[in-house]
């Protein structure tokens, strides 16, 4: 009868057992250059987590420390027109401090130049702005443009025109001496200055200039310095009913706080998403890395299992070392991180509002540790797996390691990787359905690019012929020796190439589909505000000057009245009409008339309602834009009542149309049918092509001396701020995504120098066969050329895919590439990939072939 002997170890916990920390520590210690570049990848990956969230928490703090300041006063209200009705008056009885503002468009010319550009006029009364602080140059111009001794400008505008203070600008009848310039305003962006520049001059000159006539579109803002947010509230809730009967726009502080952490939150989105995909590539790196740091250690494991150590104290001998090398990763990341937050703010400083302040967020660094420990942790013990299950017979035959034994492990592992990623990229979006379509596609793309690594090595083993000569058979017969890298490289060096298509994608093709779409228009200058009266004039003057005319759009206003039978505060009473916003509501919408779509538009729903001649309908059928439509939450058959200075005007949705932006004269919320509104108080807009800048120019001085209410809107000059912006936007893009490629880069390192040794005893075999330094060299090139050039094909290839998905769901504009930069960024990687691998083979060419076969390493 057989007896099963039993042997009762005495179980000891592996925190106790002071061998296995002490031979972690030297094992570690004789591969310190390797951990080095294993923490590193880790750690580029946390500076990239650690610097956003501590920007984003910085941010924030700021904005709250600095929400009046950026408003400039405890409630601003907005209205179209002057703020003079009997109602009204009640303001100036109020017994708090108050400012006013008047913001107009109009053209100026610049002194010793032929040139001059539209800009925005802005005329302030009283103490604007109550909170923060107007900073000028020089200092005491502030107290000049108060006492009405000359005008600011922006400070872009005064650069890019050479304007300095002592100057003379002509501003419509008025000559006014330059005081300064504005460095800083409460609030103010400053990529919108580049978009619409201001020069501020006071408010008593307005009407001396001669500027504000007969159809002048103009922007009122009312000031109020209260105190508290308590007696914001309460001030607010009193004067509801004069908001609501003039349907003026406000915001207090609370709401602006809103508005601009809510607008913030889709950058500090983007800024983590671009943090956590380097954290992920580094998190690869380091899985293969461990795994390759395994199968060399496999003798090792085996010789320990043979001393009697057990799998669980062998297992934990290279966790403790895992761990340790994310620790230090992850602090030296977050001390990295914390560094690098201070450049954020100078990268970003054209669009945002507040002046950011430097300090260390103790939660992001911590959160970013325990983020770095946890994601090395968690890709590294499958491939750690091996030394629990590596049997002592391994240390005679490698093939006797069997991880059969515990299947489920590694399949519930896997799982959990998978679930946590899932879960901390909705963390990071805040959103479910965003995190999910995000990490479904970074995991599609890992896995396009996986299988494309293993399809390569499959094929090139069973199809590669045999005849080829032997620098080239070599060459290929190295994507699939053993130990060989090349799917790893495949995932690493194939994201680097989506992400930098991606954004090369998304730039040029933004920038080409304005630019194709302006050209197809023709129409390089619109003409706003032409009054009845000045139509016939403004077009002969065009025409005579050469100006192509394209389209003559009337345009007249209407505000909303009732929707399906209820008024505004009734329909703001409602569940559904509370999710309005006030603006929509409450706003003067420009709308057109007319009896066909244009070729911007495209009717989603309904039809097109034309009347008969002379008929005119109690109720008239208009068209409304898809986007008006969900905003209103208005469709087909909905009925809405209209004022027309006091006169009633009921209509009934008949269609719903999808406007395009590229068009701009297609912008129309509401479209009337023809016989309806030509009696009405109106304007026009005139499309124009202007052959030539001087063209333009010279129009744009007549109307200015003529008809100074009509706005000139230059498209061309738009284009090239638009150009401008999206440069500044890729660049920004553009160095979120340094830290992927610079993790991907670390990581091929990684790789490269994990092979090194397997690489070592190879070239010294074939040294020792005879071969020459020459074909090792073209064998390393035909080797690293085939995957660089594989992996960025592939990375460019899953870029086309992405960006046509984001182009037609996202941005609803059709990306094309440009070929010639996708080009461009696959010679890149390729020869990048080619030095990487060079670099590593040159101390190899340098040593003795018999130091290698001797294992003297």
């Amino acid at each position: 009868m057989d007896r099963v002997i039993k042997i009762n170890r005495q179980k000891k916990s592996w925190i106790k057992s002071l061998w296995v920390w002490k031979l972690a520590w030297k094992d570690a210690r004789s591969k310190l250059p390797r951990i080095l570049v294993f923490i590193s990848s880790i750690g580029i990956g946390i500076a990239a987590f650690v610097s956003v969230n501590s920007f984003n928490n910085n941010l924030k703090k700021d904005i709250d420390n600095q929400a009046k300041a950026l408003l400039a006063a405890d409630l601003v209200l907005y209205n179209d027109k002057d703020f003079q009705t009997a109602d009204e008056l009640y303001f100036d009885t109020i017994p708090t401090e108050q400012a006013s503002d008047l913001r107009f468009s109009s053209y100026v010319q610049f002194p010793f130049l032929e040139d001059g550009r539209l800009v925005q006029i802005v005329a302030i009364k009283g103490g604007y702005p109550f909170y923060g602080e107007m900073k000028t140059l020089p200092k005491n111009a502030l107290e000049q443009f108060r006492n009405q001794e000359g005008i600011l400008l922006d400070d872009n505008l005064a650069l890019q025109y050479e304007v300095s203070t002592g100057d003379t600008l002509q501003i419509g009848k008025l000559i006014f001496p330059v005081a300064g310039v504005v460095t800083k305003l409460p609030g103010n962006i400053k990529i919108m200055g580049t978009i619409a520049p201001s020069i501020y001059i006071p408010y008593d000159t307005v009407q001396q200039t001669g500027l504000i006539d007969k159809g002048s579109r103009l922007y009122y803002r009312k000031f109020f310095k209260i105190g508290s947010e308590r007696k914001t509230a309460a001030f607010l809730e009193e004067i509801k009913p004069i908001i609501n009967k003039y349907g003026f726009g406000y915001e207090t502080v609370t709401f602006r706080k809103e508005s601009l952490g809510n607008g913030f939150e889709n950058l500090y989105r983007f800024l983590n998403l671009a943090g956590f995909i380097a954290l992920i590539i580094g998190s690869v790196g380091v899985g293969a890395s461990v795994n390759v740091y395994v199968r060399e250690k496999i003798k090792t494991v085996a010789i320990l299992r043979c001393l009697g150590a057990s799998g669980k104290d062998v297992f934990n001998l290279f966790l403790i070392q895992v761990v340790f090398m994310g620790l230090i990763g992850s602090i030296t990341g977050a001390a990295l991180g914390s560094a690098l937050q201070s450049l954020l703010p100078f990268i970003f400083q054209d669009f945002l509002p507040a002046a950011l302040t430097f300090k260390t967020s103790w939660p992001s660094v911590l959160f970013g540790v325990c983020v770095g420990v946890s994601v090395t942790v968690l890709f590294s013990i499958l491939p750690l797996l091996k030394t629990r299950y590596t049997p002592p017979l391994s240390v005679l035959r490698e093939e006797a390691i069997d991880l059969g034994h515990k299947p489920s492990s590694i399949f519930w592992i896997a799982c959990l990787v998978l679930l946590v990623n899932w879960a901390f990229t909705i963390y990071l979006t805040k959103d479910i359905l965003t995190g999910s379509l995000f990490f479904i596609s970074f995991s599609g793309a890992i896995l396009s690019l996986v299988t494309v690594g293993v399809l390569a090595v499959t094929l090139t083993k069973k199809l590669f012929p045999s005849k080829a000569s032997f620098v080239w058979k070599q060459g290929f017969s190295n994507l699939f020796r053993p130990q060989n890298q090349t799917v790893l490289l495949m995932v690493v060096i194939g994201m680097g190439a989506l992400l930098i298509s991606i954004v090369t994608i998304i730039h040029t093709g933004i920038l080409n589909q304005v630019a194709d779409v302006w050209s197809e228009n023709r129409t390089n200058l619109v003409l706003y505000d032409i009054q009845p009266d000045q139509k016939e004039e403004v077009l002969e003057c065009a025409e005579r000057l050469g100006l192509d005319i394209e389209d003559i759009i009337p345009v007249v206003s209407l505000r909303i009245h009732e929707i399906n039978g209820k008024d505004l505060n009734a329909i703001k009473a409602d569940s559904v009409g509370g999710q309005i916003p006030n603006w929509v509501l409450y706003m003067e919408h420009p709308v057109t008339y007319r009896d066909d779509l244009m070729d911007a538009e495209t009717l989603v729903k309904g039809e097109i309602k034309v009347l008969e001649d002379g008929s005119k309908p109690d109720t008239v059928p208009v068209s409304i834009s898809e986007v008006l439509s969900q905003q209103l939450k208005l469709d087909t058959g909905d009925y809405i009542q209209f004022k027309l200075h006091g006169i009633q005007l009921n209509a009934r949705v008949c269609s719903v149309r999808k406007v395009r932006w590229q068009r701009i004269p297609a912008n129309f919320g509401f479209v009337f049918p023809k016989g309806v509104l030509e009696e009405a108080p109106q304007f026009y807009a005139a499309l124009l092509h202007a052959p030539s800048q001087q063209a333009s120019v010279r129009l744009k001085q007549e109307l200015s001396e003529k008809h100074a209410n009509i706005s000139a809107i230059d498209l061309d000059l738009i284009m090239q701020t638009l150009d401008d912006l999206l440069s500044r936007l890729a660049f920004v893009i553009r160095f979120m995504s340094v830290f992927s490629i610079l993790t991907g880069l670390l990581v091929l390192y990684t790789s490269i120098v994990n092979s090194k040794y397997i690489r070592l005893r190879e070239v010294s075999l074939l040294r020792t066969l005879g071969a020459f330094q020459s074909q090792i060299v073209k064998i390393t090139i035909i080797e690293y050329f085939f995957i660089g050039g594989l992996a960025a094909l592939s990375g460019i290839l899953l870029s086309l895919i992405a960006t046509w998905g984001l182009g037609k769901y996202f941005l609803e504009i059709n990306l094309r590439p440009s070929f010639y930069s996708l080009s461009l960024v696959f010679v890149l990687i390729t020869a990048l990939t080619i030095v990487v691998s060079w670099l590593n083979i040159r101390p190899i060419m340098q040593r003795p072939p018999i130091e290698s076969l001797q294992n003297k390493q």
